[in-house]
């Protein structure tokens, strides 16, 4: 969705009737369950299928899956409605990147086309580059050899070019390549063991300097959050304008003038007592860094979770509403934004 749906030239491939989940196993040693789907599923139905617990007609192996639905997939993107061959091509993040990692992390194999029809199988620890040199195997029995690019990757989190360092599977030269090596037919994902307590806040700042300094104690803090997202003064004021023009924004709170910048944190625990804690101490930074306490939104159940989620939603909605106004001056403008 953010970028494949404005193409400038090029070809584009509409997997979206490729949405099945084709099998789950599960492996004890690991604490995990591994689900293969094909790249037209999306995220939201992912999600569905796993608190349900319904699979029918999926094979499985392992121990029956009556446990899947204490596991989830981590990655989470601002659209619940991105495909997972999407989020595995374009490596995708989202806030709980800062601690869970991005969507390359969670990749165990794939089942990738590439460009003349022959099929690569990758499977994570199976195919390794020697330094940046490899060399695989198609189905029909063809040699494909090269090199990872030479570059070093940079130790923030980057999403700029292909993945590359010495040894490195070869499965993660695809993920995050945007479809241009070829194209994720079949992936196979790992899931982790839910938390059992997920708590949200939404806190704001009167300056960006504040919500940094808040950021900066909280990121290292014992009991760090498992999310951290940034908003600036220009998303907030993206979203103040809609509210006031815009019926589709009303339900979004009132945000007074001084909440400049804003914070969004998550929390997660075995426990509510734990959580809470981790809360209240992130409270007193928050108070410390120069924030008011009553400019403070707490999310501690799912329909409170689910406010927070439309909130960040409504930003990449108001940056596309804007854009569709200035198309009108400029034709020409083609950026979507869901960030």
């Amino acid at each position: 969705i953010a970028a494949g749906a404005v193409p400038d030239c090029g070809h584009i491939f509409n997997l979206s009737r490729m949405n099945r989940i084709l099998r789950i196993r599960h492996d004890p040693a690991q604490n995990a369950y591994f689900v293969t789907v094909q790249p037209g599923l999306l995220l939201s139905e992912l999600r569905l299928a796993i608190s349900k617990n319904k699979f029918e007609g999926v094979t499985t192996t392992g121990n029956p899956q009556s446990a899947i639905s204490n596991f989830f997939f981590p990655p989470d993107p601002t659209e619940a409605s991105a495909s997972l061959g999407g989020m595995a091509a374009c490596n995708a993040s989202g806030a709980r990147t800062f601690s869970f990692g991005s969507t390359r992390k969670y990749v165990e194999q794939a089942r990738i086309v590439l460009i003349d029809g022959s099929v690569l199988e990758l499977k994570r620890g199976a195919q390794k580059c020697r330094g940046r040199s490899f060399s695989v195997t198609t189905d029909t029995g063809r040699v494909i050899s090269g090199a990872a690019p030479s570059y070093a990757m940079p130790a923030v989190k980057n999403a700029a070019g292909y993945f590359a360092e010495d040894g490195m599977d070869v499965l993660d030269l695809f993920i995050g390549s945007e479809g241009t090596l070829g194209v994720f037919s079949e992936i196979e994902f790992r899931l982790m063991p839910a938390p059992k307590v997920l708590w949200g806040v939404m806190t704001f700042f009167p300056s960006e300097d504040s919500a940094l300094r808040f950021v900066l104690q909280i990121r290292d803090d014992a009991t760090r959050p498992a999310a951290i997202e940034f908003f600036d003064k220009g998303a907030l004021n993206l979203l103040r304008e809609q509210k006031r023009t815009n019926p589709a924004f009303g339900e979004i709170p009132d945000m007074p003038p001084p909440w400049h910048t804003a914070v969004y944190v998550e929390y997660h625990g075995d426990d509510e007592a734990t959580v809470e804690n981790a809360v209240m101490t992130m409270y007193g930074k928050m108070t410390e860094a120069g924030a008011d306490g009553d400019a403070t939104w707490l999310a501690s159940d799912e329909r409170e979770m689910e406010r927070l989620k439309k909130f960040r939603h409504a930003v990449p909605e108001a940056v596309n509403l804007r854009i569709d106004e200035k198309r009108k001056k400029e034709p020409g403008l083609t950026k979507l934004g869901t960030d």
